[in-house]
């Protein structure tokens, strides 16, 4: 569907509010799992919200909950969910739906429809991809990353590809640690160049863990990696709407001096080569640790975006089928940083203010340790 010019600045107006994440993939693929998990709310949408014919459900921050649909002509009028599954109106673009999840106090959240015919639904959710800042794509442990998913992703912008998540669901279904193991080396191996992260999740034991305050359970349900994942792509978007409002600033005038006492501007270029170089006889989770200590490290680095860089080099466990998988992307990381403004950000508030420290996703820590 192709919405007017006034649906775009109606759209327009939504995305500079606050950054906005897509949740997208096949049917019966957790995609309403995973959303409730992130929103806390196990009743975010009603039950028969997961109808064809429901079109893409942009959440975003509200006292109470309160629909409005946007029309393909641009006009927004009040209506329910249920009103617009019983009309099933090809001219309803989206619908906006205000909920107060704290969640949505610092991204919107936008639900699509489940994919059936790759080629017609791309084409349909295209006029969405301007305002993404990334997706968090859903893809169902048992029949992970099929040809018809991988259809449907190459024809979403390159850009946003590589800023988005591929999240492994239903791996509580899947008993034998080797076979989960084989799932997601797999994944990595064909997805390298298409997301951010492979991120395995058992949606119902990491809405027990955070019901609970089970710190274990919270981590080997996926469920931590998935915060840290989203915490990082939430940082940078907002570091990027930032810059969208007021591309002049924050940060040092060119020409000036920044903090690491060079011109200012986009921060010092990394030395990508230097950082990837490793040491003689030096382990792989070693060279990814020493490279996690010298990103946290870095001066020309924006606070989001180190972020980022250091999730990735994280040591991992030291496994021969994980540290190839995390240097790729890293090194497609580190690329994109030096050569894409986009990457390299300037700071807005510093980690010392009182807004932006420690928080998380929802405003606090989901899992007490």
């Amino acid at each position: 569907m192709t919405p007017s010019p006034a649906a775009e600045a109606v759209m327009e107006g939504w995305r500079a509010g606050r950054p906005a994440a897509a949740l997208m993939g096949e049917f019966s693929a957790g995609k309403s799992s995973l959303l409730n998990l992130v929103l806390g709310d196990e009743g975010a949408l009603p039950a028969g919200a997961v109808a064809t014919n429901l079109p893409p459900v942009w959440m975003t921050c509200g006292p109470r909950p309160a629909a409005r649909v946007l029309r393909r002509d641009g006009r927004l009028a009040p209506s329910s969910l249920d009103e617009v599954l019983e009309a099933a109106d090809p001219e309803v673009l989206a619908v906006r739906l205000e909920h107060p999840a704290p969640a949505l106090e610092r991204i919107d959240l936008i639900d699509t429809p489940g994919i059936s015919d790759p080629r017609r639904d791309a084409a349909a959710l295209r006029f969405l991809t301007p305002y993404l800042d990334f997706v968090l794509w859903c893809t169902a442990a048992e029949q992970a990353w099929r040809r018809s998913e991988a259809r449907f992703w190459q024809a979403m912008p390159a850009a946003l590809r590589v800023r988005s998540h591929l999240v492994v669901t239903r791996m509580d279904l899947m008993a034998s640690p080797r076979d989960r193991a084989k799932v997601l080396a797999r994944l990595r191996a064909e997805t390298a160049r298409d997301f951010a992260a492979v991120l395995p999740l058992a949606t119902p034991d990491a809405a027990r863990a955070r019901e609970g305050g089970d710190a274990a359970l919270w981590a080997s349900s996926g469920g931590e990696a998935l915060e840290d994942a989203l915490e990082a792509a939430v940082a940078a978007a907002e570091d990027a709407a930032r810059r969208r409002a007021d591309p002049t600033g924050p940060g040092p005038e060119a020409g000036t001096a920044g903090e690491d006492g060079e011109a200012g501007g986009e921060g010092r270029p990394l030395d990508v080569a230097a950082l990837l170089s490793r040491r003689k006889n030096e382990q792989p989770w070693d060279h990814l640790e020493r490279m996690n200590v010298q990103l946290t490290g870095q001066e020309g680095v924006s606070t989001s975006r180190r972020a980022v860089l250091a999730a990735i080099a994280r040591p991992v466990p030291r496994d021969a089928a994980d540290w190839p998988r995390a240097m790729v992307q890293l090194e497609r990381e580190l690329t994109d940083h030096a050569r894409d403004a986009w990457h390299v950000l300037q700071d807005g508030p510093g980690p010392a203010d009182p807004e932006r420290q420690n928080r998380r996703l929802g405003g606090r820590d989901h899992v007490e340790h």
